[in-house]
């Protein structure tokens, strides 16, 4: 799609699928939204944005509301109801909002260790290490090439995505399930592709692989 407007509404309308596939999926869809917002040019981000936004909310504000009508919840009942049992359970056996919230803590640290060891298939000694060396590299290369300023980001962004979904199901509904941690699944061998190709190599993160959506005139 070679005109801009058009281009715009396309990813909206895409954010929007990919939100009615998922509700979960909303981490991701902001982490895209700021990416292209980001790589535009900056007279017209506002303008990009907006038809982003605007498309996205087209397909899922009708889905959200009918929700809200029907059943008083913006999202799907069944992603209430178990979470809702735990947390009751879990009251009724006299626990403060301290404790409540330290346990919600404890299952997101353990839902990210375990899937890191294990549901990736990574072993407990080459992950963390692994992604540590990355980002040790990814911050030596910050400043040698454009691209590799343009990917990090954006990989980052999606990090942090993955990061509070896992949280959000963990911490929060304290419904962790592994499969919860297929996003990572994807995008930390990424991660350590781009790293291990800047370290052998030397040589920037190619354009190709970075998101172009500057304004064509």
């Amino acid at each position: 799609i070679r005109n801009p407007k058009s281009l715009s509404v396309a990813i909206g309308l895409l954010m929007g699928l990919l939100f009615l596939a998922r509700t979960d999926n909303v981490f991701f869809i902001g982490a895209f939204w700021l990416a292209v917002v980001a790589f535009t040019e900056r007279g017209q981000r506002l303008k990009r944005g907006t038809l982003m936004a605007a498309a996205a909310a087209a397909l899922a504000v009708p889905w959200v509301a009918y929700n809200w009508l029907a059943f008083g919840s913006p999202i799907q009942v069944s992603g209430l109801s178990i979470p809702y049992v735990h947390h009751e359970l879990y009251r009724l056996q006299g626990h403060s909002s301290g404790e409540a919230l330290a346990h919600g803590l404890k299952q997101f640290a353990v839902m990210l260790y375990e899937g890191l060891r294990g549901e990736i298939g990574y072993s407990r000694l080459v992950s963390f290490p692994a992604l540590g060396l990355s980002l040790l590299i990814f911050a030596t290369r910050w400043r040698k090439g454009p691209a590799a300023r343009r990917a990090v980001p954006v990989l980052l962004a999606l990090g942090l995505a993955c990061l509070a979904h896992l949280f959000i199901h963990s911490a929060i509904r304290w419904y962790p399930r592994p499969w919860y941690f297929d996003q990572l699944l994807v995008l930390l061998p990424v991660v350590f592709a781009f790293a291990l190709s800047l370290l052998v190599t030397g040589s920037d993160v190619p354009d190709s692989l970075t998101p172009n959506t500057e304004h064509r005139t």
